[in-house]
């Protein structure tokens, strides 16, 4: 069978220059290892604690110790502007480190380590903050190892370095103290040496991990094609392979490929000091249901970065079922002629981005159903593309960015969830048709949808746009906005744009004649105006509530030369803070059969030159009894026009 080689260097181990000597250290297994856990209990807060907020233990190690932990509270630090605590260990004492429980910057909590590695843990804050004196308990046990004991002699006399080896047994049940050490493939062995003077004098336990793996693939050109099989997992890569032209790299349900962290045996590709899958031939990964593949770090406890990614740079690839976690870039399609990328049911998290595409000309990208979350970057990022992008029923949550697809052809997003990331959906200079529909876009910074620079001219120009059935709600600035959007005749319709920061829904375009339909929308709650269109649109704005905004619609149309009428009828304008309907520029609004009833400026203003007609309008109890008392024109208190400004005109 195959060994393990195991090697020390210590001169403390060399007690005799003249003899060559022995020493013994204890090598295991996740197989071996049956011995009780490093473990801890379940944290106790006391009853006369203030704050209520709740501790985890996340981590003990091999440095556990069997002793009891005192988290005490400190109060509040005002420069840091959170709670902190004293950590005491029975056995490991004070700790070096006062606890800070949540990140200054994002108000996060955050996880705290002891000096020696001995337990990690987390508090989160409930709804009452610590008091000076609150304090949390918990106990944490060492536990036992089982494995074997392997003597290592000495080289030569006087060297310090000892070695040995043991030989490996695959098996799933273990036999312990037989000289044989049991691993199943995907292992991590571990080997344990007390070394009675340390580096320091003092007496240290110094340990040194492996990884057994079935399959290990070196840095290499794949020339012909290629099954990667659950039976041969787990693949353990330790360089870039390169998928060449008219090659297929298949890799079937149950695989998990480990790439060796931090490490590149070929020093190249994008990322030269991590292994990468580089694609220029195809790629299937053919996960199912119920046996996916995994691409992940060798690292047990991985981190982003741990190895490159998967670049493709021609040809196609599939994923379906697939989990790609801790790379640097995720899937990047670089510089590209690629026909097809698909990735379907699969989870892409904690990379630094999801799927990234730089220039892949006229690549079909289609991404349905899956989970893209906890990437430090953008989930979705196309850059001068020229791809047609379909993204449906995905999932996008805790990421750095959400998407930004800039340059591509048509750009279609159906029924995605877009929450709590760090950035909105952004879309620039789309060349054909762009639709987004039944998404729920949430709890992002930034706009919810981002929509600036659309094509007027040529065969880029941007033929269509359709913004429907949405719910945009409670993002950190606008709901949608929009910034020139070419020739294209929007239609925003049955959205529901709700509890936004700033606008409900902007639009401003410096083309001519662009006649966005706004039909059916719920535009509340919203902290600046529900509804802001400008520039030389000619909007139709039909049917839609518009409540409890900052304001309600604003209007300006600046072509002096062209027609600025439009219909603004059948709406509900209520209890908005500033005005209903704000009209401005060249516009001429046919304001009919809309209830404009308690918002707290007034109903209508007119800032126009122009008399404008607004007929069979519901204004409330009061303000219809005002326009009935006496005669007519008059000025009203509730609309601002010529009859009180002589710079406007009149309504």
């Amino acid at each position: 069978g195959e060994s393990a080689y195991i090697q020390v260097v210590d001169s403390d181990g060399n007690v005799d220059p003249a003899v060559a000597e022995t020493l013994t250290v204890k090598i295991t297994s996740e197989t071996e290892d049956t011995g009780t856990p490093f473990s801890a209990t379940t944290p106790v807060a006391p009853t006369s604690n203030v704050g209520d907020g709740t501790l985890t233990v996340l981590k003990t190690s091999y440095d556990t110790k069997t002793e009891d932990w005192t988290i005490l509270s400190l109060g509040q630090d005002m420069a840091m502007g959170t709670s902190y605590f004293r950590v005491t260990g029975s056995v490991s004492g004070l700790q070096n480190q006062n606890y800070f429980m949540t990140d200054m910057m994002t108000g996060e909590s955050v996880s705290y380590t002891s000096d020696n590695n001995e337990v990690s843990f987390k508090i989160e804050n409930n709804s009452v903050a610590f008091s000076v004196g609150d304090t949390i308990t918990f106990s944490t046990s060492a536990g036992t190892i089982v494995g074997e004991s392997v003597t290592l002699t000495e080289t030569d006399v006087d060297t310090g370095i000892f070695i040995s080896s043991i030989t490996l047994n695959e098996s799933e049940i273990p036999n312990t103290a037989d000289g044989i050490l049991d691993v199943q493939s995907g292992d991590l062995i571990t080997v344990f040496y007390e070394d009675v003077s340390g580096d320091w004098g003092d007496a240290e336990q110094v340990r040194s991990t492996a990884l057994y793996a079935a399959t290990v693939i070196k840095g290499s050109t794949l020339l012909a094609n290629t099954v990667w099989t659950e039976e041969n997992s787990p693949y353990l890569v330790t360089g870039d392979v390169t998928v060449s032209a008219n090659t297929t790299l298949t890799i079937m349900p149950g695989v998990k490929v480990l790439f060796l962290a931090n490490t590149d045996d070929t020093v190249g590709g994008q990322a030269p000091y991590d292994s990468e899958l580089i694609i220029k031939g195809s790629l299937n990964v053919a996960g199912t249901e119920s046996k996916g593949v995994t691409l992940t770090s060798s690292n047990r406890e991985p981190a982003t970065g741990d190895w490159g990614g998967i670049r493709i740079e021609q040809g196609s690839a599939s994923f379906s079922y697939s989990t790609i976690e801790y790379s640097a870039y995720g899937i990047d399609i670089y510089n590209s002629n690629s026909k097809s990328i698909t990735v379907t049911n699969s989870i892409i998290r904690n990379n630094g981005y999801g799927i990234k595409d730089e220039s892949s000309y006229n690549a079909q990208i289609t991404l349905t159903s899956n989970i893209f979350q906890d990437n430090n970057s953008y989930a979705v990022y196309g850059s001068s593309s020229y791809a047609n992008w379909s993204l449906n029923e995905n999932i996008l949550d805790k990421n750095g960015q959400s998407i930004y697809i800039s340059q591509a052809y048509d750009v279609s997003l159906v029924n995605n969830k877009v929450s709590n990331n760090s950035g909105s959906v952004n879309i620039y200079h789309v060349r054909s048709n762009f639709i987004f529909t039944g998404n729920v876009v949430t709890d992002n910074s930034g706009h919810g949808l981002e929509f600036q620079s659309g094509y007027s001219s040529g065969d880029s120009m941007t033929d269509s746009i359709i913004i429907e059935d949405n719910i945009i709600d409670n993002n950190d600035s606008y709901g949608i906005y929009f910034n020139s959007i070419g020739n294209a005749n929007p239609a925003i319709n049955r959205n529901k744009v709700r509890n936004n920061s700033g606008y409900g829904i902007y639009i401003y375009t410096s083309e001519n004649n662009t006649q966005p339909s706004i039909h059916n929308n719920e535009i509340t709650g919203n902290s600046n105006i529900g509804l802001y269109v400008s520039g030389k649109a000619i909007p139709s704005i039909i049917g839609n509530t518009i409540d409890n905004n900052g304001s309600g619609i604003y209007v300006n149309y600046d072509d002096v030369n062209g027609n600025g009428d439009f219909d603004l009828t059948d709406n509900i304008i209520t209890n908005n803070q500033g005005y209903g309907i704000n009209v401005n520029g060249y516009a001429k609004p046919l304001i009919n059969n809309n209830d404009i009833v308690g918002n707290t400026g007034y109903a209508l203003e007119n800032h126009t030159s122009f008399a404008l007609v607004a007929k069979n309008n519901w204004w409330g109890v009061d303000d219809s009894a005002e326009i009935n008392a006496g005669t007519n024109p008059k000025a009203l208190s509730f609309i601002y026009d010529g009859n009180t400004s002589s710079g406007a005109g009149k309504v």
